[in-house]
């Protein structure tokens, strides 16, 4: 269960509305800042909504099995990663 929670900060100095994301991570306080690149307080609104249509789309199926996963991995290191890469990993 996450214990992230989200807020709207609109910066003094520059205007600029900012989606501030405080999480407790291990036990310790985590902020993170995001530009929503906008002064306007109904745009800011709705980039505060997509980001959490977006984090809901990122969760994982509960029920997905190590085998449904053993084929995309390895195609996706090969395919991503140097050989160089993967020989000082192994190593």
């Amino acid at each position: 269960m996450s214990t992230e929670k989200l807020y709207l900060h609109k910066r003094a100095e520059g205007g600029n509305y900012y989606l501030l994301i405080v999480d407790n991570i291990n036990g310790n306080r985590v902020t993170k800042k995001i530009s929503t690149k906008t002064k306007n307080k109904n745009q800011a609104l709705s980039f505060l909504r997509n980001y959490k249509k977006k984090k809901e789309v990122a969760v994982l199926n509960p029920h997905l099995k190590l085998s449904d996963i053993q084929n995309p991995v390895p195609e996706y290191v090969k395919s991503n990663l140097s050989k160089a890469r993967l020989l000082a990993d192994v190593i």
